[in-house]
């Protein structure tokens, strides 16, 4: 299932009704919901897996923290625990401990 961004809020199961306003200032077109979710991501290119926390998630992305991003790639698939969904990512912007990535599809869950 091949959903666009647009729907990713409302497949994960999260709140849709939220009518918050992006702040002044901010980039994101989407408003953001804080949540606290364990996720995996796995890197095709190594197999390599590295635990996350994901702090924030709008329609079209998410911030994760992790103990370190150096060798996160740039795409990747990120497994959602509580959801047992897979988010295709693409990383937008990179810290020490944060990654701020864009959802580029989502993938069928592991149900």
């Amino acid at each position: 299932m091949a959903n666009t961004s647009e729907n990713i809020i409302s497949a994960l199961g999260l709140d849709t009704t939220a009518t918050e306003t992006p702040i002044p200032g901010e980039r994101r077109s989407d408003f953001r919901r804080s949540v606290n979710m364990s996720g995996v991501c796995e890197f095709s290119n190594t197999q390599e897996r590295v635990d996350c926390s994901i702090v924030d998630i709008t329609n079209s992305g998410a911030q994760l923290t992790m103990p370190d991003t150096g060798s996160v790639p740039d795409q990747f698939k990120l497994y959602v625990v509580p959801l047992n969904t897979i988010l295709d990512c693409r990383v937008e912007w990179r810290q020490e401990t944060r990654l701020g990535v864009s959802f580029t599809t989502l993938s069928d869950s592991i149900l």
